[in-house]
């Protein structure tokens, strides 16, 4: 693919190359990213911090109101279950609507 386009002077970039774009000034949390970016980081973190766990516990994530009346929101929030548990060793999710979650085994 060509790069010339970095170099049309019709786009009105004067810079050496690359992006003027920049994220520096913008705070952004863990609650500001997408349901599906939470996941893939919660995922990652829970597969670097359980490699010796016999069996994982996490809340399940509540599903938007009405999922359960839409195929393809309900298929969106399995595959979002699916990518929080992906390659984690045996794991027991737990439905709360509450901060705090009490399971006595």
């Amino acid at each position: 693919m060509s790069d010339s386009y970095r170099n049309d002077p019709a786009a009105g970039d004067d810079s050496a190359g690359g992006s003027t774009y920049s994220t520096q000034s913008v705070a952004l949390s863990f609650n500001d990213l997408p349901s599906r970016a939470q996941h893939l980081v919660l995922n990652e973190l829970m597969r670097q911090q359980s490699k010796d766990t016999a069996v994982l516990l996490s809340t399940l994530p509540i599903p938007s109101e009405g999922t359960n009346l839409d195929a393809m929101a309900t298929v969106r929030y399995l595959s979002d279950v699916e990518i929080l548990c992906y390659d984690l060793p045996p794991t027991m999710m737990v439905l709360s609507n509450n901060m705090t979650v009490t399971v006595s085994l």
